[in-house]
């Protein structure tokens, strides 16, 4: 089975989501595990075999998780995610172009008003002409710096 993320309003929400999807996926025969949460009292209604891997209440760490391409800090209870920003010799063209920014999934729409913008990029570079494998002229090799220097800008809040 994949993973799964929930929200719950306060800790007994949680204590009750945990026993009852337990419960259901142990009827249809699977086993719940690698759970994560960022209140302490609903961890420790888990059996810490069933935790995720390097949770320590005692030390009070919790893990960063990764699903569907979204990060979320448990920590902070913030989601994020990770840039993978072009390289000082990165070619721009249209391959390498979209290479790099389908590495950035955001399937919830944290993003979306930013991430829409790549879209009109697109339509210049198809507009222009340019094979796969051409360089972009500079105007829309500057465009592009500009929109992954904001990306890393946007991720840091």
């Amino acid at each position: 089975m994949d993973d799964s993320m929930d929200s719950v309003i306060n800790d007994e929400q949680g204590i009750e989501l945990y026993n009852q999807l337990s419960q259901l996926w142990a009827k249809a025969g699977m086993y719940a595990r690698k759970w994560l949460s960022n209140s302490k009292a609903v961890l420790q209604c888990i059996p810490e075999e069933d935790r995720a891997s390097q949770v320590d209440l005692d030390e009070g760490y919790l893990p960063s998780v990764k699903t569907l391409g979204v990060i979320w800090q448990a920590d902070n209870d913030i989601f994020t995610f990770k840039a993978n920003p072009p390289a000082d010799d990165f070619k721009f063209t249209k391959r390498n172009i979209l290479s790099k920014v389908a590495t950035l999934f955001d399937p919830l729409g944290f993003i979306a008003p930013y991430t829409i913008r790549k879209n009109y990029y697109y339509k210049e570079m198809w507009t222009a002409g340019l094979d796969w494998d051409d360089q972009l002229d500079e105007e829309l090799v500057e465009k592009s710096r500009e929109w992954f220097r904001e990306l890393d800008e946007l991720l840091l809040y």
